[in-house]
């Protein structure tokens, strides 16, 4: 009987396919996600610095940097979860990743002073309309002759 000899070290990678324990929508978004990026690229890739907007300069100013810094989040067990269930849905391969992009989302959850100010204006219309329906409906209610029934 022979034995081998135990290698020492890590364990060798294992390599999976690409879509391995993803959805079908992560699977498709994250082919997706790779095809925009890449005509991204080859379209920036194409313009001077002078035609590149504000944007564009930011995109190719992170993909060239390094990341250098670390952040430490503790999330409780069923953020965790949810952000796992997440990166599947979404294809993502880490969580790193997947955070990193709903931080750049930059969701903002103050809603602009300006626009609740739009919208209480137009309510305020809308309510001055219905005021102005239900006056003429009741002058011309109580201006009918009654019809009492014998």
């Amino acid at each position: 009987m022979e034995t081998e000899k135990k290698k020492r070290g890590r364990p060798p990678k294992r390599k999976a396919m690409e879509f391995e324990g993803m959805t079908y929508e992560g699977a498709i978004n994250n082919a997706l996600d790779k095809e925009v990026a890449a005509e991204l690229d080859d379209t920036l890739a194409h313009k001077s610095e002078d035609e590149l907007t504000d944007d564009e300069r930011k995109y190719l100013k992170r993909k060239r940097e390094k990341k250098s810094y670390t952040l430490n989040v503790r999330f409780t067990e069923s953020e965790m979860q949810d952000i796992i269930a997440k990166c599947e849905q979404y294809g993502y391969k880490n969580k790193t990743e997947y955070i990193r992009d709903c931080v750049r989302a930059r969701v903002d959850l103050t809603p602009e002073r300006s626009e609740i100010a739009e919208c209480n204006r137009l309510m305020k219309r809308i309510g001055a309309n219905i005021n102005q329906i239900l006056v003429r409906l009741y002058s011309q209610v109580i201006s009918m002759p009654r019809i009492l029934p014998r």
